[in-house]
């Protein structure tokens, strides 16, 4: 199984999550606190039916929303905050609590958004719950207070509210308590929360839970990907595209990387297109292009130097010297060392532009630093045929460009 795919899945997860999480202090040092059992003093709750939404003033906020006309949204959950009915009150505190939060229809109040869900929470609303320990978790109105947001978020989870279960998973991740993480996020992620189908299938395929169940993750993804998930998709297209933990399979891989794609995700358009260019499923050069070049107006670097070079190549597309260096040079605005390289040989060769050996190694030299070893052969050879004058004059180039297209 390929270390370094699933190690840049684990990154990948844990920036996503320490974003979220990003006014919580050390909480492994919390770990002790997290409770195990259910939370009490419920009985005041009110069971509500999620089925329900007779009032017909709740059908036109929801009309309101849906139009962005926040002013009329507000006007009637304000309307409602006086009806007799205890579940369209919190579902209103909870609607008002949402346009204060957001700043939708009327100025960011968060003490009153709080206030607004704690009123619906206390009910027993399942959505105010989540909210309200959003707010202590983050310290939204003051410091971060993990015990309350625990109490919040267990008393939603019991609802079956996945956002909660998946906040607690998160919770017990950064502990480091991997198998419990394992067990909310599989219950978060059997409730249709395709990021829990990701991060439960991320801790098995690294072996962070024991015993790890293979076949469990891959089943976890696809679901997570039936559901569109774009994180399901892509990992379920590189494991089959590389072999990672199941045999390889081209046309699996195709499939799932399709799912991205059509998403809208840029390296899933890439790795299709890639595959349609090779030998391991049937050729499609035309689509093959067309998905590598969606690719690289989406930015994604690796594209732009793919479509570069076949432009600068003449390879599966009509040579264009000015096309290969519009994508190139996208390209190594981030740093793409093929892309680097491809100037530097342009410039060396005058292919499609003016020889210059101080561009050319300006271009390899930048190479070099994201660890090329090809361009290094070709800087230090064409530094032989230039004057101390010339190649000052490209490093002072090269640092210039560095210091204006950091990443």
């Amino acid at each position: 199984m390929s270390e370094g795919f699933f190690s840049r899945l684990i990154k990948k997860v844990e920036l996503v999550e320490k974003r979220k999480i990003a006014k919580i202090v050390d909480f492994s040092e919390n770990a002790q606190s997290l409770p195990a059992d259910e939370p009490e003093n419920l009985s005041d709750e009110i069971v509500f039916d999620s089925s329900a939404m007779a009032d017909p003033d709740e059908v036109q906020a929801l009309m309101a929303k849906m139009k962005g006309d926040y002013e009329e949204e507000l006007i009637i959950y304000e309307k409602l905050l006086s009806s007799s009915d205890p579940e369209v009150r919190a579902r209103s505190q909870y609607g008002l609590a949402i346009l204060y939060q957001n700043g939708h229809g009327v100025e960011v109040d968060l003490k009153r958004a709080f206030g607004l869900h704690l009123q619906a929470a206390a009910t027993g609303y399942s959505l105010a719950q989540t909210s309200l320990a959003n707010f202590y978790m983050h310290g939204l109105i003051g410091s971060s207070d993990i015990e309350q947001a625990l109490h919040w978020y267990l008393r939603a989870a019991k609802k079956g509210e996945p956002d909660a279960m998946f906040a607690i998973a998160n919770l017990y991740w950064n502990a480091k308590k991997y198998d419990e993480a394992a067990e909310w996020y599989k219950l978060a992620a059997d409730q249709g929360d395709c990021k829990a189908c990701y991060n439960f299938a991320i801790l098995h395929l690294t072996g962070k839970v024991w015993p790890n169940n293979l076949d469990l993750a891959r089943e976890y993804l696809n679901f997570g990907a039936e559901l569109d998930d774009v994180n399901c998709a892509m990992a379920l297209g590189i494991m089959y595209s590389k072999g990672d933990g199941v045999e390889v399979n081209h046309y699996e891989a195709i499939k799932y990387y399709g799912i991205a794609a059509k998403l809208g995700d840029a390296e899933g358009m890439y790795e299709f297109g890639s595959l349609c260019r090779g030998d391991s499923v049937k050729k499609n050069l035309s689509l093959a292009v067309n998905l590598i070049t969606d690719s690289a107006e989406h930015g994604y670097a690796k594209a732009q130097s793919t479509i570069g070079k076949m432009y600068l190549d003449g390879t599966e597309v009509i040579q264009d010297y000015e096309m290969a260096v519009h994508w190139l040079t996208k390209a190594a605005a981030q740093n793409e060392e093929t892309a680097l390289y491809s100037l530097g040989y342009m410039a060396e060769y005058g292919n499609g532009v003016p020889v210059d050996f101080i561009e050319a190694h300006k271009w390899y030299n930048l190479a070099c630093a994201q660890g090329l070893t090809d361009a290094q052969e070709r800087r230090d050879e064409l530094a032989r045929r230039m004057s101390p004058t010339d190649i000052a004059a490209a490093q002072n180039r090269a640092r210039e460009w560095a210091q204006e297209n950091a990443v």
